[in-house]
């Protein structure tokens, strides 16, 4: 149990860390503060981004794909009790 609090304590310290440097970045586009070089933190947004903008990719088809399973399953309905149907008249 202590290992866990102690990778608790260190994410912890890691977010107040990249959330310190993400709010001097902003206050740098703002004009409010001097800007400073920090290639590994440029780094991070660079992935962070690039994440985001996979994951809505992503996230879109899936959503595409659940449509479409649902239309499927309504033309299944929709066949099956055509095909039921045409059964019933042929008898």
């Amino acid at each position: 149990m202590n290992l866990f609090n102690d990778k608790l304590h260190k994410g912890k310290e890691g977010l107040k860390k990249f959330s310190r440097r993400a709010q001097e970045k902003v206050l740098q586009k703002l004009g409010t503060h001097v800007g400073t070089n920090d290639p590994r933190f440029d780094d991070t947004i660079n992935r962070v981004e690039r994440l985001d903008k996979n994951l809505h990719t992503m996230y879109n088809a899936m959503n595409d794909y659940i449509l479409s399973m649902e239309q499927m399953q309504l033309a299944s309905v929709r066949m099956a009790s055509t095909f039921e149907s045409l059964l019933k008249e042929v008898s």
